[in-house]
């Protein structure tokens, strides 16, 4: 009898032994699971901050360029009139001359 129950004492430590084993994996897994899943949480949280940094920096170089623009077209649009006045100066001393 009392080897049956040393037996039995034997075979249920080997038992739950082996159920920690195996549950020890699968806990493990879990925790790194969690924590690769808060790592993306938190790269994806930093992507849609640089999302947002660069629609911002998209809108100013937009303006930007919207502005230089215009200030390109006055000037080109000054330089034309002056070539314009510069040409009829130029013919009008020449009419002169002759």
């Amino acid at each position: 009898m009392e080897k049956n129950h040393a037996k039995q004492q034997v075979i249920m430590a080997l038992t739950e032994q082996m159920a920690r084993e195996l549950s020890d994996p699968l806990q493990e897994a879990n925790t790194i699971t969690v924590e690769t899943l808060y790592k993306q949480q938190e790269e994806i949280e930093h992507l849609k901050d640089d999302i947002d940094a660069y629609k911002t920096q998209n809108q100013f170089l937009n303006s930007e360029i919207h502005q230089i623009t215009r200030l390109w077209t006055g000037v080109a649009e000054n330089e034309k009139a002056l070539l314009m006045k510069v040409s009829n100066s130029f013919l009008l001393e020449r009419c002169i001359c002759f």
